[in-house]
């Protein structure tokens, strides 16, 4: 995540001058966006150049106003619709929209057209990074284009955030970051965080909180099963107000609590942990392992998922940050996993394969960070003989190069679903599982 300046400073850029610095035309021009981009905007042409459009769907013609450019793209935002969608509907999030703050880039386009954006997104990237072969290898899987069964959607597509933060501006008002800028802009609402959170009323003009913090802090909120939670500053205190100290929480998912770091990563979506370990059984219901390696294990979400396979003998958990291997221990305590709180890296990855030193069948569960498994880990798979991978993506980018990797090395896709669980956003969820398909990873 890219670093943030601080709070009421504002960078300075010519009326003619990009994001990015390159000199452009901001004359608005008329266009018909033809398809979605993975980051919430859709593509079209104008007089030899690319057009990355915001707040546009395809299909749509639109009056788009430029404000960057790179070469011959161009990035603009749709400030008219000519010829509207049917998966135009009002947006349920206004300080989204044009020239608005980021997080709400799909506010505008219905709970169907995000499903068939969505699907759309992933199939471009597997065509424009992984490569014609590896877009053949996943048409079956994905279906033909417009058809957005892949993609699984979360039931609630509003009021879903469990977590939001904010910056106080000059004036004492909560604030987020314009869309691909570092200028504060006030916010009025944020329907999509929890009800719950809602109710604390940060947004008003009268709001309680602005007695309590001060322009230029970060503000984080949390939902959790001990209820909400306020974090203004460093200091945490109660839906009252009330200043306390937290050091854990818990959130509960299929009946069970499980302990999370209040400042830490939880999924973002009431929703998602849930459907995520519907996703790893659907990924998995097909084959049986003696051994499991799980890769960014986080705080043990998933491990007993994979400890229901009656056949397995071991299961080793990585994880880099040591605070949540300690709630990983706390949540998942059965003797046959192994925590462990070490770096992700290929030559450590190896270590632990060959550690395990198990009979038959090996199954990896990789959930790595946006940038990707890397090159490196993709090639101790073949090298170590992993009978399956799976791997749990948020970038369709990097879960694009990372399949390339894979099927150079051996391995084919044989299963794959997309979760839709950022609903008004643009950012999705991939499950899929490769499989040893010759001599050198079986």
């Amino acid at each position: 995540m890219s670093s943030r300046k601080r709070a009421g400073r504002k960078r300075k850029l010519s009326a003619q001058q990009s994001r990015v610095g390159t000199s452009f035309d901001p004359q608005p021009v008329s266009l018909r966006v033809e398809r979605p981009a993975h980051g919430g905007a859709c593509v079209g042409f104008h007089d030899g150049k690319a057009y990355f459009v915001k707040h546009a769907i395809p299909g749509e013609t639109v009056v788009a106003k430029p404000y960057a450019a790179k070469g011959k793209v161009v990035f603009a935002e749709a400030i008219e619709i000519t010829v509207p969608s049917s998966q135009r509907v009002p947006t349920i999030w206004p300080d989204a929209g044009p020239g608005g703050v980021g997080g709400g880039e799909l506010c505008h386009v219905s709970a169907a057209g995000q499903r068939l954006w969505k699907a759309e997104v992933v199939r471009d990237n597997l065509r424009r990074i992984g490569g014609t072969g590896l877009a053949q290898e996943f048409a079956s899987l994905l279906g033909e284009s417009g058809d957005p069964a892949i993609v699984t959607q979360a039931r609630q597509t509003q009021a879903w955030r469990t977590r939001c933060e904010f910056v106080i501006d000059e004036d004492g008002y909560p604030a987020m970051f314009v869309s691909e800028s570092n200028e504060l802009r006030r916010v009025h609402s944020f329907p999509l965080v929890t009800n719950d959170m809602q109710a604390l009323d940060f947004w008003s003009e009268d709001s309680t909180w602005r007695e309590l913090w001060r322009p230029g802090q970060r503000i984080r909120v949390i939902d959790c099963a001990e209820g909400v939670f306020v974090r203004i500053g460093k200091n945490w205190h109660s839906s009252e107000g009330k200043r306390l100290l937290l050091n854990e929480v818990h959130y509960r998912v299929d009946g069970k609590l499980f302990a999370a770091d209040p400042n830490g990563f939880w999924q973002a979506h009431l929703e998602a942990p849930h459907m995520l370990r519907e996703a790893l059984k659907q990924a998995t219901q097909e084959i049986t392992y003696w051994g499991a390696l799980e890769l960014y294990s986080g705080a043990g979400l998933l491990t007993d998922v994979l400890l229901a396979e009656s056949q397995l003998e071991s299961l080793i958990a990585i994880e880099g940050s040591s605070q949540a291997v300690l709630h990983a221990r706390e949540n998942v305590t059965d003797a046959k996993v192994k925590h462990l709180s070490l770096s992700v890296t290929a030559n450590e990855v190896e270590k632990q394969l060959v550690d395990m030193d198990l009979p038959g069948e090996s199954l990896v569960v990789a959930d790595p960070p946006r940038s990707g498994l890397g090159r490196g880990i993709a090639e101790v798979m073949r090298k170590c003989a992993v009978a399956d991978v799976v791997l749990i993506s948020c970038d369709p980018a990097s879960f694009a190069r990372d399949a390339a990797l894979l099927r150079q090395n051996g391995y084919q896709a044989v299963h794959l679903q997309v979760l839709d669980i950022f609903p008004g956003t643009y950012h999705l969820e991939i499950v899929a599982r490769f499989t040893a398909i010759d001599s050198s990873a079986k």
